[in-house]
C-alpha cells in the first residue's frame, strides 16, 4: 500500500496538536482510517525520526519529535559530506563539499550528481562512485578509495542507504581525505626498500642479533654464503651455534658489553661454517635499537686468507720475520729488480696460483708502465739508505688487471747481499670507497642546498665552518661565505638559551626539537626549532657540531592564535551563568564554575565521578531513558527538564540542553544545564492560586506582567517597568501590545487568546532591540475556577545566546 502525504500531514498535526502525544486508539478515532493504516504511518514517520514513541504502562504513546536538523549536524563536520534522493539528486552539501566542487548551494541543490563537476575532479574514478552510490540507493553500504587527479587528493569515499522524511530513501556520501596517509605509507615502503637494498647488497656480511636472546633476527646473502647456511636457517640460530666453544664466552662478554659503549667493537674471532670447519672474521659490532629492542648488528669480514699468511709467516725463516714486522700486508723481496721473495699476499695481490709464476721475474713487469721511472729512482734511492716515502701506484696483475697499491721500500741484508724488501698495501678498495664517498658528499651536499631547513656545522671553538643557502636566506646574511667564522650561538637571540643549549648538548651528546627565539642578521627575531649534535672523526673524536634549524614562526603564531581561542572560550564557559560540563562514557571530563556551584562541593568532587550521582532519583529515569534511545539510533529532544542533587542531597529543577562536542581527540556528550528552580517557583505559584500571582508581582530577578484577558496591564513589578521605560503607576491600564513591536505584539495576542482557550502554558524566546528574552505565560485561575487573567514572565538571555553562538563556532 502507497503511503499518502496527505495522511502523514494529517497525523503530525494532529500530534502537534497534543503535544503530550495520543495513543493509537486517539487517532484512529480522529481521524478517518483504520488501526493497521495507522500503524503503517505511525511506523514511516518514526523511522524517519519526525515522530516518537514512548511507553505509559501497557500503552504506546505518540508524538511529534523534537530534533535537531539534520544540516545543522553534518554542516560542522570537517569531512565532505554530500546527500542525494533515490534520484541521484543532491539535497544537501556541507560546506567542505561545496568548497571541494567549488560551487554554492543555489548552483548545486536539486541537481543531478552526474551533471555536477564531480564528473571531471574524479575522472576515472567516477564510474566507481556512480557504482556505489547506485549500490547504496539497493540498500547495500560502499566504501572504497578513490582518487581526485584533477586535485591530486585520495579519499576514502564511505556511502550509507538513508532513509529521509516521508518515508524517502537516498543516500549519504562521507569523502575523508587520507593523501597525508597514503604519503607517508608510501615513504614507509621506500625507506624500508632502501634499508633491504643497502642491507642486502652489502658486500660484508651483516647478521642482527637479540641482546637479550643472542638470537639472529636478520641475515643478509653475504653472511649466508660465507657460512653455507640459507636465511631461513640463520635465522632459527643464535651466538652459540656459529662460534667454537672455546671462544664463546670471550664472544658473549664482547656481545653483552656492547650496549653500554658508546663505540663499535671490533673482533677478529673463527666462526663454525655449517660444514663444521673454521672460517675466521673481523666482526665490527654496533648497538641498535630495533622494533623496541636492544640489538646488535655485525658486520663480518672474511679474514681467513689473512690469518693463514700471518700463521706462516710466523713460521718461516728468519729472514722473513723482518718483513712480516714491516706489515702484514703483501711484501715482495727483490734484487738487481729480481723478485727474489713474495710473500702469499703479494700472490694474492697480482693473482698469481703459485710461486713458481713470479719468482725470477723482473719487478718492472708487474708495475703499470706510468709507474716505471718512479719506481726506478725510488730503487737507487733505497739501495743507498735513504728513507723514501710511501708512494702510490699501479700495479698489474697476471691477468692484465690494474690494482692499486701504496709502498715504500727498504734496503736489507739477505745471504749475505742487499736487496730491496717492499711492503705493500692494496688500496683498491679505499680508493673506491674514497671515490665513492666524494660521490656521496656531493649528493649530501646537493641535498643539504635544497633543502628548506638552515643547516650549519661547526668547530670544537663553535664557530661556523659549513652552512647552506637555506641558513643564509633564513638568517638573512647575504651569502653563505658570510655565515663562515661567525659563533653559531650568535644566531639565537636568548642568552639563557644559549647557555642552555651548550650544557645540554654536553651532557646528552646532542639536543632535538629545542624551541627558541632566533636573530637574524638584521636584529629580527623570530620563531625556531633545531636539532644539533656532536660530529665525530674516525676515531670517535669529538671534531665539533652540526644541526638543522627551522623556522617555525607560522607555526607559533597559529599556536598562539589557538591559545587565545581556547582561553576565550574558557573564559566564556567559565564566565557563563549555566552550568557547563563535557561527559565521556558517563565520566565528567570537564566542568564549569556554575557546576560547582549547582553541587556545592569543590572541582575535585566533581571532576571524574559518574553523571548520574548529580542526578535525583526522581530525575534518573528521564537521563536514562534519553541514553537509551540515543544508544539504539533515536534522536530525543536535546532540550529537556529534569531534577538534579546537590552534594547536601538537596534537589533542584534543570532544564538541560545536550549535544555533541570533541574534547582531547574524542566525541563527548556537551551538557549545559540552567537552574529553574525561581521558575518552577513562579509556575508553581501562579498556577495555585491568584492571590500567589500577585505575590510573585514583585520578584527581583524577572519582568512579570499580570494582563487581564483584553491584554491591559494589571499589575508589574520594578524590573518589567524598567524595561518598559515606564513608571509602574504609568503603564497600569495600558495595553501591553502597544509597548511591543507589532509583529511580537501580534505573536503576544496569539498567545493570551491560547491561553483563555485553555492551554496551560505557553513558552517562547524573542528578540526586542538586539536583547533577547526567555518567556513563560500562565493563565491565572480565579477562585470560582475561570481563566480571566494572564501572567507573563520574561527572563533576559543575551548572555547565553552568546555563549551558545561562540560555543557552536568553535566546534566548527
Amino acid at each position: 500500500m502507497a503511503l499518502k502525504k496527505e495522511i502523514a500531514a494529517k497525523i503530525k498535526d494532529l500530534l502537534q496538536q497534543n503535544p503530550k502525544g495520543l495513543s493509537i486508539s486517539d487517532i484512529v478515532r480522529k481521524i478517518d482510517i483504520n488501526r493497521n493504516t495507522a500503524g503503517r504511518y505511525l511506523e514511516n514517520l518514526m523511522v524517519s525520526g519526525q515522530v516518537e514513541m514512548r511507553h505509559f504502562g501497557m500503552a504506546k504513546i505518540y508524538r511529534v519529535a523534537q530534533r535537531v536538523p539534520l544540516s545543522a549536524m553534518l554542516s560542522i563536520s570537517s569531512e565532505l559530506i554530500m546527500l542525494l534522493d533515490n534520484s541521484l539528486r543532491i539535497i544537501y552539501a556541507n560546506e567542505p563539499m561545496l568548497t571541494f566542487l567549488e560551487t554554492t548551494q543555489k548552483d548545486i541543490y536539486g541537481k543531478n550528481i552526474e551533471f555536477t563537476s564531480c564528473i571531471t575532479l574524479f575522472n576515472d574514478s567516477y564510474n566507481r562512485l556512480i557504482k556505489g552510490i547506485k549500490n547504496g540507493l539497493k540498500g547495500v553500504e560502499w566504501k572504497e578509495e578513490i582518487t581526485s587527479e584533477k586535485k591530486g587528493i585520495v579519499f576514502s569515499c564511505h556511502i550509507a542507504p538513508t532513509v529521509f522524511e516521508e518515508g524517502q530513501r537516498g543516500v549519504s556520501i562521507l569523502f575523508e581525505d587520507i593523501t597525508e596517509h597514503k604519503r607517508a605509507n608510501e615513504k614507509i615502503k621506500e625507506s624500508e626498500q632502501r634499508f633491504r637494498t643497502l642491507f642486502e647488497g652489502a658486500a660484508e656480511g651483516i647478521i642482527v642479533a637479540d641482546t637479550e636472546t643472542e638470537k639472529f633476527l636478520y641475515a643478509n646473502s653475504t653472511i649466508c654464503k660465507m657460512l653455507g647456511y640459507s636465511v631461513r636457517e640463520l635465522i632459527k640460530m643464535g651466538l652459540k651455534d656459529i662460534h667454537p666453544k672455546s671462544d664463546l664466552e670471550y664472544v658473549r662478554g664482547e656481545f653483552k658489553a656492547l650496549p653500554n659503549s658508546e663505540k663499535n667493537v671490533a673482533v677478529n674471532i673463527p666462526c663454525l661454517k655449517k660444514d663444521r670447519t673454521i672460517l675466521y672474521v673481523n666482526i665490527v659490532t654496533s648497538s641498535v635499537l630495533l622494533d623496541g629492542k636492544n640489538c646488535i648488528v655485525g658486520f663480518f669480514t672474511d679474514v681467513t686468507k689473512q690469518k693463514r699468511a700471518e700463521e706462516s709467516l710466523r713460521d718461516s725463516e728468519e729472514r722473513y720475520r723482518k718483513l712480516v714486522e714491516i706489515s702484514p700486508d703483501p711484501i715482495i723481496l727483490h734484487r738487481d729488480e729480481k723478485i727474489i721473495f713474495m710473500n702469499p699476499a703479494a700472490l694474492t695481490l697480482i693473482g698469481a696460483s703459485n710461486f713458481d709464476e713470479v719468482i725470477g721475474k723482473n719487478i718492472l713487469d708487474f708495475i703499470h708502465p706510468n709507474f716505471r721511472d718512479a719506481v726506478k729512482i725510488n730503487i737507487q734511492n733505497d739501495l743507498t739508505g735513504e728513507i723514501t716515502s710511501t708512494i702510490e701506484l699501479s700495479m698489474i696483475r697476471i691477468d692484465g688487471k690494474s690494482v692499486i697499491v701504496e709502498g715504500r721500500g727498504i734496503k736489507t741484508l739477505i745471504d749475505g747481499d742487499y736487496a730491496i724488501q717492499v711492503a705493500l698495501r692494496d688500496i683498491t678498495e679505499r680508493k673506491r670507497a674514497e671515490e665513492a664517498l666524494r660521490e656521496s658528499e656531493e649528493k649530501y651536499r646537493s641535498i643539504l642546498d635544497n633543502t628548506q631547513d638552515a643547516y650549519f656545522r661547526a668547530d670544537l671553538e663553535g664557530r661556523i665552518t659549513m652552512a647552506n643557502p637555506s641558513a643564509a636566506r633564513i638568517f638573512r646574511f647575504d651569502s653563505v661565505d658570510e655565515m663562515i667564522g661567525i659563533p653559531a650561538m650568535s644566531l639565537y637571540s636568548i642568552p639563557e638559551h644559549r647557555q642552555e643549549i651548550l650544557t645540554i648538548i654536553k651532557e646528552q651528546g646532542g639536543i632535538k626539537d629545542f624551541i627558541s627565539e632566533g636573530l637574524r642578521k638584521d636584529g629580527t627575531i623570530f620563531w625556531v626549532s633545531m636539532n644539533v649534535q656532536y660530529t665525530y672523526d674516525t676515531l670517535g673524536t669529538v671534531t665539533g657540531t652540526e644541526g638543522f634549524i627551522r623556522d617555525i614562526t607560522d607555526r607559533k603564531r597559529a599556536e598562539e592564535t589557538l591559545r587565545e581561542s581556547e582561553e576565550k572560550y574558557r573564559s566564556l564557559v567559565e564566565r557563563a551563568n549555566d552550568g557547563i560540563c563535557i561527559i565521556q562514557d558517563g565520566i565528567i571530563k570537564f566542568c564549569n564554575r556554575q557546576i560547582i556551584e549547582f553541587w556545592g562541593g569543590s572541582i575535585k568532587e566533581v571532576l571524574g565521578r559518574n553523571i548520574t550521582d548529580f542526578v535525583h532519583p526522581a530525575g534518573l529515569s528521564k537521563i536514562i531513558d534519553r541514553y537509551n534511545r540515543r544508544m539504539a539510533g533515536e534522536s530525543p529532544p536535546s532540550i529537556y527538564e529534569t531534577i538534579l542533587k546537590r552534594k547536601d542531597g538537596g534537589r533542584f529543577f534543570a532544564e538541560v540542553n545536550a549535544g555533541v562536542v570533541s574534547y582531547d581527540g574524542r566525541l563527548g556528550d556537551l551538557i549545559i544545564v540552567r537552574d529553574i528552580n525561581e521558575r518552577k517557583r513562579i509556575e508553581e505559584a501562579l498556577r495555585d492560586s491568584e492571590a500567589t500571582a500577585q505575590a510573585l508581582i514583585n520578584a527581583p530577578t524577572d519582568s512579570i506582567l499580570l494582563l487581564n484577558s483584553k491584554g491591559e496591564i494589571l499589575a508589574l513589578n520594578e524590573t518589567a517597568a524598567l524595561r518598559f521605560g515606564r513608571p509602574k503607576d504609568e503603564l497600569i491600564g495600558v495595553l501591553a501590545d502597544h509597548l511591543l513591536p507589532e509583529e511580537i505584539a501580534r505573536e503576544r495576542r496569539l498567545i493570551i487568546s491560547q491561553l483563555l482557550e485553555g492551554k496551560s502554558v505557553v513558552r517562547f524566546e524573542d528578540k526586542r532591540d538586539g536583547v533577547w528574552f526567555d518567556t513563560v505565560a500562565y493563565p491565572i485561575i480565579s477562585k470560582d475556577g475561570e481563566i480571566n487573567k494572564i501572567a507573563i514572565v520574561s527572563r533576559e538571555i543575551t548572555d547565553l545566546k552568546q555563549k551558545e553562538e561562540e560555543l557552536r563556532k568553535s566546534k566548527r
